[in-house]
């Protein structure tokens, strides 16, 4: 097998001696490559998986623009490269057909590792985990574990159904199982080194998050189809159910408990050790729940900025959570569930970005007058605004699904900021001091003006910025390190 070559920018590149060329002008999905626990014991007795398939050649021919699904995913597994490998989904026609596959780029000598087979068109449906050995991949109703070194097919299972694409994590890896929640609501688990089915349980309802909660994964789901407030459900990595966590915000009336909707968000803490519910109404509450499924507290909301708190942003830290509503930002301790106001603005909506060294950086929409966005950073012991910067664009960028003009990171060196409003010719990049909003330093990137904003994907070292191009961004001196291709 030969060795891919270089990739400068505009090029084209062999893909590892089959023949396939990859356009210039492709768009890209960049997913960082990201640390998974090691794999756990395996279940015996289960059908042997099907041999390795190697990958095949594709067809090629000229590039065509595709929306892009970008997600954060935590630090590569080469730390020590300068900068991280990339997933790419890439979208192609030829002869009129359109195909899309999945591409493996080594991001410091940035040449394709390999390219998988043609995938599903409906990349809506598509879901992605990374394990030290597998990336493993939900296309439709596929689920195919590749390796990591060479993108040979390991083994293929099929799911009961799609993973619908509203679903939040629906397809992890908890211990030595690949657990996925389909949207017929089945929790289906598999061993994730050879593919054996597991176990599988069928729920009342299909509620749209999956998480992990120590050695356990959590559903919300009705005590009976159809039933009223949902409960979190709690399952071992083989498939041993455990008791129910507690999920009910306590009322007035002791015979009257709230529990959260069945597609309430649930907020897993930064450390894995217990997951946060939000209850909004007149008698909601927080309940942190630890990892047997117990509540480590509950503080109630009734009269506080979160007693109407939907499905909102929720700032967590191992010291504090950070929720937002409309013009007030609140602070609960995460050890014993303490509420207090951070901070009030009457004439700007508040929410929570990030935090860290006393100070917590907030988004603040000017609601008084003209529309303004800016970045605030906050006091959070005093609750004093110390540094204020005025965006450029207005909508934060969130997903591929709702756009947006800017986005933000916390890096060691500060805040990182990039923006690129709609029209502009120029991408703009800042590192922010946080104690006083400081730029530590600045860039502008030229970019196409009939260019959308595609995409972003963080390490705390690099972005991944997707226009035409994909654009990687040095996050400690605000330079660009490449485009690609």
């Amino acid at each position: 097998m030969e060795r891919t070559p270089h990739v400068p920018c505009g090029a084209t590149v062999t893909l590892l001696g089959t023949g396939a060329v990859v356009g210039a002008g492709l768009m890209l999905l960049a997913i960082v490559l990201g640390l998974v626990p090691g794999l756990g014991p395996q279940r015996q007795g289960a059908p042997a998986a099907p041999p390795a398939v190697a990958t095949a050649a594709i067809p090629v021919g000229p590039p065509v623009v595709e929306n892009l699904y970008v997600r954060e995913i935590p630090l590569p597994l080469d730390s020590d490269t300068a900068t991280p490998d990339v997933l790419l989904t890439v979208q192609r026609s030829v002869d009129g057909r359109t195909t899309y596959t999945l591409a493996y780029l080594q991001g410091d000598s940035r040449t394709v590792r390999w390219e998988s087979q043609p995938l599903s068109e409906r990349s809506y449906e598509r879901r992605i985990a990374v394990g030290p050995q597998h990336i493993y991949l939900a296309d439709g109703t596929r689920l195919l574990a590749l390796a990591r070194r060479d993108g040979a097919r390991a083994w293929e299972r099929t799911l009961s159904d799609t993973i619908l694409n509203v679903c939040r994590d629906c397809l992890q890896l908890v211990g030595g199982s690949l657990i996925a929640l389909t949207q017929d609501g089945v929790l289906q688990a598999f061993d994730a080194s050879g593919g054996r089915p597991a176990w599988s349980v069928r729920l009342n309802e299909t509620p749209r998050q999956l998480v992990a909660l120590g050695d356990a994964v959590g559903v919300l789901d009705y005590a009976t189809p159809g039933g009223g407030g949902a409960t979190l459900l709690l399952f071992t990595p083989d498939g041993r159910r455990l008791r129910p966590a507690d999920s009910a915000c306590p009322g007035r009336n002791p015979e009257y408990f709230q529990r959260p909707g069945i597609y309430d968000r649930l907020y897993p803490d930064v450390r894995g050790e217990a997951v946060y519910l939000v209850v909004d109404g007149s008698e909601g509450c927080v309940i942190r729940v630890g990892p047997g499924g117990a509540a480590d507290w509950t503080t109630p909301t009734a009269s506080t900025a979160l007693e109407s708190w939907s499905d909102g942003e929720l700032l967590m830290t191992p010291e504090a959570l950070f929720a937002g509503e409309d013009h007030a930002l609140v602070s609960l301790d995460a050890r014993t569930g303490a509420l207090r106001q951070v901070v009030q603005s009457d004439d700007y909506e508040l929410t929570p970005l990030a935090a860290r060294d006393g100070v917590l950086v907030v988004e603040a929409i000017r609601t008084r007058g003209s529309r303004r966005a800016e970045l605030w950073g906050v006091d959070i012991a005093g609750g004093q605004r110390r540094w204020g910067h005025v965006l450029l664009g207005q909508d934060r960028f969130v997903s591929d699904m709702d756009g947006g003009d800017w986005a933000g990171q916390l890096v060691p060196g500060g805040f990182a900021l990039i923006q690129a409003p709609q029209g502009a010719e120029q991408l703009q990049i800042d590192i922010l001091r946080l104690t006083d909003g400081a730029p530590l330093a600045s860039a502008t990137l030229p970019r196409e003006n009939s260019a959308s904003w595609e995409g972003v994907a963080w390490t705390d070292r690099v972005a991944w910025v997707t226009f035409d191009r994909t654009y990687v961004v040095d996050l400690a001196s605000a330079t660009l390190r490449y485009a690609w291709p």
